[in-house]
Protein backbone atom coordinates (compact mmCIF):
# COMPACT_ATOMS: atom_id res chain seq x y z
CA UNK A 1 0.00 0.00 0.00
CA UNK A 2 0.92 3.24 -0.82
CA UNK A 3 0.33 6.05 1.30
CA UNK A 4 0.30 9.95 0.22
CA UNK A 5 2.56 12.57 1.91
CA UNK A 6 0.65 15.99 2.69
CA UNK A 7 1.26 19.32 1.65
CA UNK A 8 -0.52 22.07 3.79
CA UNK A 9 -0.25 25.90 3.79
CA UNK A 10 -0.98 27.83 6.82
CA UNK A 11 -1.53 31.77 7.64
CA UNK A 12 -0.52 32.62 10.82
CA UNK A 13 -0.42 37.22 12.19
CA UNK A 14 1.59 37.84 14.96
CA UNK A 15 1.92 41.28 16.87
CA UNK A 16 4.79 43.20 16.50
CA UNK A 17 7.36 41.77 19.77
CA UNK A 18 5.63 39.01 20.32
CA UNK A 19 6.49 35.61 20.16
CA UNK A 20 4.01 32.66 19.15
CA UNK A 21 3.92 29.00 19.00
CA UNK A 22 3.42 27.35 16.09
CA UNK A 23 3.14 23.37 15.34
CA UNK A 24 6.15 23.80 18.68
CA UNK A 25 8.19 26.10 16.58
CA UNK A 26 8.82 29.92 18.24
CA UNK A 27 7.93 32.35 15.81
CA UNK A 28 8.65 35.88 16.62
CA UNK A 29 9.34 37.28 12.84
CA UNK A 30 7.25 37.73 9.86
CA UNK A 31 8.34 35.24 7.07
CA UNK A 32 8.04 31.67 5.54
CA UNK A 33 8.67 28.64 7.99
CA UNK A 34 9.01 24.83 6.86
CA UNK A 35 7.93 22.45 9.02
CA UNK A 36 8.21 18.56 7.98
CA UNK A 37 6.23 15.97 10.16
CA UNK A 38 5.54 12.22 10.10
CA UNK A 39 2.40 11.31 9.09
CA UNK A 40 0.52 7.87 11.22
CA UNK A 41 1.81 5.86 8.48
CA UNK A 42 5.46 7.36 8.36
CA UNK A 43 5.75 9.28 5.48
CA UNK A 44 6.33 13.21 5.69
CA UNK A 45 3.87 15.53 5.83
CA UNK A 46 5.33 18.91 5.05
CA UNK A 47 3.87 22.39 6.47
CA UNK A 48 4.59 26.04 4.75
CA UNK A 49 3.57 28.25 7.90
CA UNK A 50 3.47 31.95 6.26
CA UNK A 51 4.07 34.33 9.29
CA UNK A 52 2.41 38.46 8.48
CA UNK A 53 3.27 40.99 11.01
CA UNK A 54 0.29 42.74 12.43
CA UNK A 55 0.96 46.39 12.28
CA UNK A 56 -0.05 48.49 15.64
CA UNK A 57 -2.14 51.91 14.69
CA UNK A 58 -3.76 54.05 16.60
CA UNK A 59 -7.31 55.63 15.78
CA UNK A 60 -8.84 58.70 16.98
CA UNK A 61 -11.97 60.71 16.57
CA UNK A 62 -14.64 63.30 17.95
CA UNK A 63 -18.53 62.60 18.53
CA UNK A 64 -20.69 65.19 19.14
CA UNK A 65 -23.78 64.45 21.25
CA UNK A 66 -26.46 66.56 22.78
CA UNK A 67 -27.47 66.62 26.49
CA UNK A 68 -29.58 63.33 26.98
CA UNK A 69 -28.75 61.49 24.24
CA UNK A 70 -25.99 58.80 23.72
CA UNK A 71 -24.09 57.02 21.11
CA UNK A 72 -22.72 53.33 20.70
CA UNK A 73 -18.99 53.06 21.47
CA UNK A 74 -17.46 49.41 22.38
CA UNK A 75 -20.43 48.18 23.00
CA UNK A 76 -21.83 50.08 25.44
CA UNK A 77 -23.54 53.50 25.39
CA UNK A 78 -21.98 56.40 26.28
CA UNK A 79 -23.20 59.74 27.68
CA UNK A 80 -20.99 61.51 29.26
CA UNK A 81 -18.18 63.93 27.93
CA UNK A 82 -14.86 62.44 27.50
CA UNK A 83 -12.43 60.16 25.87
CA UNK A 84 -13.33 56.38 25.83
CA UNK A 85 -10.51 53.44 24.09
CA UNK A 86 -11.23 50.42 22.26
CA UNK A 87 -8.26 48.03 22.39
CA UNK A 88 -7.85 45.67 19.41
CA UNK A 89 -5.07 43.21 19.08
CA UNK A 90 -1.50 43.93 18.25
CA UNK A 91 -1.70 47.21 20.52
CA UNK A 92 -4.64 49.06 18.36
CA UNK A 93 -6.38 51.77 19.89
CA UNK A 94 -9.16 53.33 18.58
CA UNK A 95 -9.80 56.43 20.82
CA UNK A 96 -13.22 58.22 20.96
CA UNK A 97 -13.32 61.57 21.94
CA UNK A 98 -16.99 62.94 23.24
CA UNK A 99 -18.03 66.30 23.29
CA UNK A 100 -22.01 66.76 25.00
CA UNK A 101 -23.16 69.82 23.72
CA UNK A 102 -25.80 71.18 27.18
CA UNK A 103 -29.39 72.22 25.96
CA UNK A 104 -30.21 75.91 27.08
CA UNK A 105 -33.08 77.47 28.94
CA UNK A 106 -33.47 81.18 28.00
CA UNK A 107 -35.55 82.89 30.01
CA UNK A 108 -37.04 86.18 29.43
CA UNK A 109 -39.04 88.92 31.60
CA UNK A 110 -40.46 91.54 29.96
CA UNK A 111 -43.02 94.63 31.56
CA UNK A 112 -44.89 96.70 29.27
CA UNK A 113 -48.10 98.70 29.11
CA UNK A 114 -50.99 97.94 27.20
CA UNK A 115 -50.69 101.20 24.80
CA UNK A 116 -47.33 99.09 24.00
CA UNK A 117 -49.60 95.92 22.24
CA UNK A 118 -49.11 94.50 20.16
CA UNK A 119 -45.62 93.32 21.25
CA UNK A 120 -42.77 91.69 19.05
CA UNK A 121 -40.35 89.62 19.79
CA UNK A 122 -38.73 87.03 17.41
CA UNK A 123 -41.07 87.60 14.70
CA UNK A 124 -44.23 86.55 16.84
CA UNK A 125 -46.77 89.32 17.71
CA UNK A 126 -48.63 88.77 21.39
CA UNK A 127 -51.51 90.43 22.73
CA UNK A 128 -51.38 89.78 26.19
CA UNK A 129 -49.05 89.33 28.90
CA UNK A 130 -48.42 85.63 29.41
CA UNK A 131 -45.45 83.38 29.38
CA UNK A 132 -44.84 82.00 26.32
CA UNK A 133 -42.50 78.74 24.74
CA UNK A 134 -40.47 78.58 21.72
CA UNK A 135 -38.37 75.58 20.85
CA UNK A 136 -35.03 76.28 18.95
CA UNK A 137 -31.94 74.51 18.10
CA UNK A 138 -28.24 75.85 19.11
CA UNK A 139 -25.95 75.66 16.47
CA UNK A 140 -25.11 72.11 17.40
CA UNK A 141 -28.81 71.24 16.22
CA UNK A 142 -29.41 70.15 19.97
CA UNK A 143 -32.70 71.82 21.50
CA UNK A 144 -32.99 74.73 23.21
CA UNK A 145 -35.70 76.56 24.73
CA UNK A 146 -36.98 80.33 25.12
CA UNK A 147 -39.32 81.59 27.50
CA UNK A 148 -41.16 84.87 27.54
CA UNK A 149 -42.83 85.71 30.29
CA UNK A 150 -44.79 89.01 29.09
CA UNK A 151 -46.19 91.04 31.75
CA UNK A 152 -48.58 94.01 30.90
CA UNK A 153 -49.78 96.82 33.40
CA UNK A 154 -52.62 98.75 32.68
CA UNK A 155 -50.83 101.92 32.49
CA UNK A 156 -47.12 102.22 32.99
CA UNK A 157 -47.59 106.00 33.76
CA UNK A 158 -49.32 105.21 36.95
CA UNK A 159 -46.16 104.91 38.10
CA UNK A 160 -44.95 109.03 38.01
CA UNK A 161 -48.79 110.05 39.27
CA UNK A 162 -47.40 109.91 42.80
CA UNK A 163 -49.27 112.49 45.15
CA UNK A 164 -47.71 115.21 46.47
CA UNK A 165 -47.85 116.43 50.36
CA UNK A 166 -47.88 120.41 50.87
CA UNK A 167 -44.17 121.00 51.87
CA UNK A 168 -42.84 118.06 50.82
CA UNK A 169 -41.34 118.73 47.59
Amino acid sequence: TVYPTYFKEEYHEICPGRTTSIHGIDISEPGIYMDTLLSSHGCDSVFKIIVNQTRSYRQYFTEEICQGDSILFDGEWRRSEGDYYRTLGCDSIIQMHLIVHKRSLIEKRIVISEEDLPYIFRGTEYMQGGVYTENMYTVHGCDSIFRLNLVVTSHVSEWNQVPLCPGSV
